[in-house]
């Protein structure tokens, strides 16, 4: 089994949390994800400007073979807020544009529309409506943010974690792809770096035990 390093740059716990299962989700019998909590806890973040004033030091640490900080994959999270709509793309672009191309092709910035919780918000839907095959993106992408948490936590503040866990493991990915175009370009970048990075690991394995057989 090849293993694959990860750690997270992000706003708050449910980002974080939200990562982990979802991992957890794809690991299978070729790649297991592996967290680097030294990494996690050196640069931790406190609200987005955290974030955004530390992703490119995170991402130039990211090589480090040394001191603890090397991944293969970095997860960058922010939350989009009430930035314009229409100008998604090139937001996200402008964020990557931050990184060299050796960054650009270790980091994924997973930049929710509104918030994560909007994303969960899909996955609640669907998991209390089975049988829904209608796009409900806009419907859930204009509801507000303090109004989601609301939805999906209630007062129940010590079971965020749980019902971010539950609700993550349960999720379509293929269907949430197609209702939430800023999930679609986190998970597209997700599944181009995990095919390319167990590429390399596969590579690298074989090349050492040609090596040991000569």
């Amino acid at each position: 089994m090849k293993e694959i390093t990860y750690s997270i740059l992000c706003e708050d716990n449910a980002h974080k949390i939200f990562i982990e299962t979802i991992l957890r989700k794809l690991n299978n019998d070729k790649f297991q994800f592996l967290f680097n909590h030294i990494f996690y806890k050196k640069l931790l973040c406190r609200n987005s400007k955290d974030v955004l004033n530390k992703m490119v030091q995170a991402v130039d640490y990211s090589f480090l073979q040394s001191y603890g900080f090397f991944v293969d994959i970095l997860f960058i999270g922010i939350d989009y807020d009430d930035r314009p709509r229409e100008n998604f793309n090139a937001g996200l672009d402008k964020l990557y544009q931050k990184f060299d191309n050796k960054g650009r092709e270790k980091a994924i910035i997973f930049f929710p529309v509104q918030a994560i919780e909007h994303w969960l918000l899909f996955a609640k839907r669907k998991k209390d409506n089975p049988g829904l095959t209608k796009n409900i993106g806009d419907e859930i992408e204009k509801i507000e943010r303090k109004t989601a948490k609301e939805i999906l936590y209630g007062n129940e503040v010590q079971s965020r974690n749980e019902i971010i866990v539950r609700l993550v493991e349960n999720v379509d990915l293929p269907w949430l792809s197609i209702q939430s175009k800023s999930f679609n370009l986190f998970y597209q970048k997700l599944s181009k770096i995990i095919k390319k990075v167990s590429v390399v690991i596969c590579n690298y394995f074989s090349d050492l035990l040609l090596l040991f057989c000569r």
